[in-house]
């Protein structure tokens, strides 16, 4: 708009200065061609200059932008390209020096002997984390997110940790001195501030295997050609499921394998740690991982078959294949043992921890402004205990088996028994 009003007002200027030259001047061919020369250049000069303006920028607009791309498309060309270990080596420059353990290690020990105070604090700090981050904790913004993630987490360990202990095989009390140690351990060594490590369904259950495994053989097993060969007694249909008087493990054997059994995983973590075996996850793939988590789950909801019908006269699952025997007895009994009292309460446990994990505690998330869990595990187990305690002595008691009394305070630490360690391992 504003070249065409130029444009015009210079084709005005001009037709008023030819009218005038023309009234004014002669007509001369020598006249006549400086006019219509100088009228040329002054109806031609703006236009021109403003378009090759315009196309010169649009041209290096476009260049630009062809440049980055080119730049761009390179970059991901290289950024995708797959090294192996030669080629690493070789762009890098990283040489391998084949020295054995003990002059590592010797290496090692000598420049820690150079080593001034500022390096052996910055050491200290890389084996216990706390040294470091605890001089700039900002107590007045982080001490109370700190103390309600700290209660959201307690409330959910408790009545998690009693089901790990009984998982096991060990007094309830025991999982909860396991929800404690673990976190005050990792507070002092770990390097997350978004972790709490416990104890979990699989861990329990394996170390619940082998409590099972080498507690009945310390009681007393059974004698399976007497089961098998009495014409008159129950014969197959009952080695199928337990005997009633199977003698069970008691509480100081299942405590003192449990324990062995922490010990020895607790030394080889640590040699597994010295060897940096911790590489070999890369080689464990997604398949083996969903698949060794889907059996666990399994395994953890077979276990809590027994509390959740009442039924408790069912073998072990600890052997293979004995998952199978488990659930020929475990609908043979289903009709005549299953406590109803036992199923009502499962159920409605789980539909109240159902309800609160998928509609109070969003509803919470979005009305407070600080992430807030519901309580329902708590809640739970409070009003359990509170209504088996005082409907006991009255009409409306439920038969219903409880964990009973749980010990409290911490046992003094002592070093277990090993009495068989190889067959602990296997």
């Amino acid at each position: 708009m504003y070249n065409r009003k130029i444009l015009q007002e210079n084709n005005n200027k001009n037709n008023n200065a030819a009218d005038r030259s023309k009234s004014t001047q002669s007509a001369s061919p020598e006249a006549a061609d400086k006019q219509h020369e100088r009228k040329r250049k002054v109806l031609l000069s703006p236009i021109t200059e403003s378009t090759y303006q315009e196309e010169f920028s649009r041209f290096e607009y476009m260049n630009n932008a062809q440049n980055a791309h080119t730049k761009h498309q390179n970059h991901l060309a290289k950024s995708k390209d797959v090294l192996n270990q030669t080629n690493f080596d070789q762009t890098y420059g990283f040489r391998y020096i084949n020295i054995s353990l003990f002059q590592r290690v010797s290496f090692h020990y000598r420049q820690a002997a150079k080593w001034k105070k500022s390096e052996w604090m910055r050491f200290l700090s890389s084996r216990m984390p706390i040294t470091g981050w605890l001089l700039n904790y900002n107590w007045k913004s982080d001490l109370f997110m700190d103390i309600l993630g700290g209660v959201m987490i307690s409330v959910m360990s408790v009545p998690q940790s009693l089901a790990y202990g009984m998982l096991v095989g060990v007094p309830p009390s025991y999982g909860l001195i396991t929800g404690i140690i673990g976190p005050i351990t990792y507070a002092l060594f770990g390097t997350s501030r978004h972790s709490s490590p416990g104890a979990f369904a699989i861990v329990s259950l394996m170390v619940g295997g082998v409590v099972e495994r080498l507690g009945s053989s310390v009681a007393q097993p059974f004698n399976d050609t007497m089961i098998l060969t009495n014409e008159n007694g129950p014969g197959i249909e009952e080695y199928m499921c337990c005997k009633p008087d199977k003698p069970a493990i008691s509480e100081q054997t299942a405590i003192e394998i449990a324990t062995a059994v922490t010990l020895l995983v607790g030394v080889f973590q640590i040699l597994f740690g010295l060897m940096n075996a911790g590489l070999l996850a890369v080689w464990l793939s997604d398949h083996l991982v969903q698949g060794l988590t889907s059996g666990a789950a399994i395994h953890v909801l077979t276990s809590q078959l027994k509390s959740m019908t009442g039924i408790s006269n069912v073998p072990p699952t600890s052997e293979p294949f004995q998952l199978i025997q488990f659930y020929i007895c475990f609908f043979k009994q289903i009709a005549s043992k299953t406590q109803l009292s036992a199923i009502i309460c499962s159920i409605i446990c789980i539909t109240l921890l159902i309800l609160s994990a998928y509609i109070i505690d969003p509803f919470l998330r979005k009305c407070c402004s600080c992430p807030i869990k519901f309580p329902m595990e708590l809640l739970l187990v409070i009003g359990s205990t509170l209504i088996v305690q005082f409907t006991r002595q009255t009409d409306w008691h439920f038969e219903i088996a409880i964990v009973g009394h749980v010990d409290s305070g911490i046992p003094t630490p002592r070093v277990p028994r090993f009495s068989d360690p190889f067959n602990m391992l296997g």
